[in-house]
């Protein structure tokens, strides 16, 4: 998934957590880009969640990501389901500079996720 957004203007501040999107001035480093993978997490967490609060990805995502998670979570809203993720671990392996502004960041994330349809949980599709 691109997240292809240039990391200088990413000051806002993420709601409710009260985390902040990082700045990094010149080339994306290993530790830069561990905090932009917390910060997508995060923002997917609360997008697909029971809030829906899917405004948030406009935070972190660019286009055409930004319109498939935003399509993921009107279809979970509209289906009056949401997931609920756990991340149990996250780690940036290598970060590759591409240009002054992108880079390729290959990170392993275990995570467990939950799908709830009318506020019961449905095993079957966790």
């Amino acid at each position: 998934m691109p997240l292809e957004k240039n990391l200088g203007p990413i000051v806002q501040t993420i709601k409710e957590n009260g985390s902040v999107a990082i700045t990094q001035s010149g080339p994306l480093d290993k530790q830069s880009a561990t905090k932009v993978v917390e910060t997508w997490q995060f923002t997917k967490t609360k997008a697909l969640g029971k809030n829906y609060e899917d405004n948030l990805l406009e935070e972190i995502l660019t286009d055409p990501a930004l319109s498939d998670w935003k399509s993921r979570a009107k279809e979970l809203k509209a289906s009056n389901s949401y997931l609920q993720y756990e991340v149990k671990s996250s780690e940036v392996d290598k970060v590759t500079p591409d240009g002054d502004t992108k880079a390729k960041v290959v990170a392993k994330i275990s995570e467990s996720r939950n799908y709830f349809s009318n506020g019961e949980l449905d095993r079957s599709a966790s």
